[in-house]
């Protein structure tokens, strides 16, 4: 991609973050109940890939007891959990965020327990890792 592109990418996120954040404040989370799957989904997805960790943990603390009551998607709150803790430098626990190794397969990150990452997984609807992996490689790698 150009310049230009990533320019325009970058105004566009800085641009709905600031958007979500006011909103979110105002009048709380996109509840499913309230709002719907896509729209709980979609306010995530800006959430996830937002520059502003600040934000991502305040929506965090967030989600975690609406997810428990089925106000949110549990696999979103499971991803943006991982995202926060690799970006604290911690490991994490559903195994969401990795990268491409020198094998061309699709490995994650560290993992706080391996052994149990399936049945985290399972908890909260997100597919087996093998399955994970597989895909993740196919799009990525």
């Amino acid at each position: 991609f150009d310049g230009e592109y990533e320019a325009n990418v970058d105004a566009i996120k800085t641009s709905n973050d600031a958007w979500l954040q006011e909103t979110v404040n105002r009048h709380g989370w996109f509840t499913i109940d309230e709002h719907g799957s896509e729209a709980d989904f979609g306010a995530f997805l800006i959430v996830q890939h937002s520059e502003n960790v600040a934000f991502q943990r305040e929506v965090l603390a967030m989600l975690k007891p609406l997810a428990k009551d089925g106000q949110s998607a549990a696999s979103n709150f499971a991803l943006l959990y991982d995202r926060v803790q690799v970006r604290d430098g911690k490991s994490q626990v559903y195994a969401t965020q990795g990268r491409c190794n020198d094998e061309g397969l699709w490995a994650p990150l560290a993992l706080q327990n391996r052994d149990e990452v399936d049945g985290l997984r399972a908890d909260v609807g997100l597919e087996p890792l093998s399955a994970y992996q597989e895909r993740m490689t196919s799009k990525y790698c």
